[in-house]
């Protein structure tokens, strides 16, 4: 079985946003258009779980909403020299502070700030590195036979590379401790390994 993790971007997501994206990858998925698939029943061999994160931000931004004079209080900038994400963070609060609360400053681009400029950053991460690692126990994931992947979006392509990172370290932690580096391996329709690369993430760092 191969799991495909789908991660959604910025933006008000709520569960079952994914839906779209599933159909589509079903609809192209033809074994009577390309004859190699034709032993291979898509549900038999391939699952969906959709991650979600803008939980987070929302309930945070309604804080924030409410304690626009107090931004120090709620949320620690974890880069207060960076003048142009501390610009956009008080744009934002008093954006959310301010009725209508609906615009693209406030249920988007928050989302990135609050990512980017605040510790809700490693909230995210956490919540979507749990929600990986329970999905593969549960479905008694087994290393050596089965496989999974990842298909994020905008803010959930740069959300998942840090989780991954983070994962892949020299510290324990997601799904592997040791020398910190990531092995990537490009296989062929038949699942032959046509190219592998070894990446050092310390030498990144």
């Amino acid at each position: 079985m191969h799991v495909i993790f789908l991660v959604h971007g910025m933006g008000s997501s709520t569960p079952g946003w994914s839906k779209s994206a599933r159909d589509i990858l079903r609809k192209h998925y033809k074994p009577e258009k390309y004859a190699f698939l034709a032993d291979f029943a898509f549900d038999a061999h391939f699952a969906f779980e959709e991650v979600n994160y803008n939980n987070i931000f929302d309930r945070y931004l309604v804080e924030a909403g409410k304690q626009a004079d107090k931004l120090g209080r709620w949320s620690k900038l974890v880069d207060p020299a960076n003048q142009v994400l501390n610009g956009l963070l008080g744009r934002v609060v008093a954006a959310a502070s301010t009725p209508p609360s609906t615009g693209f400053l406030v249920t988007h681009i928050a989302d990135v700030v609050f990512f980017m400029a605040t510790d809700l950053g490693e909230h995210v991460k956490s919540a979507v590195a749990s929600q990986i690692a329970a999905r593969l126990a549960k479905g008694k994931f087994d290393p050596a036979k089965d496989s999974w992947s990842v298909i994020a979006h905008s803010l959930g392509t740069r959300v998942m590379t840090e989780t991954l990172q983070v994962g892949f370290s020299a510290a324990p932690g997601f799904l592997s401790v040791g020398k910190a580096r990531v092995l990537l391996v490009i296989r062929d329709a038949d699942g032959r390994d046509v190219n592998r690369f070894t990446i050092d993430l310390s030498a990144m760092r």
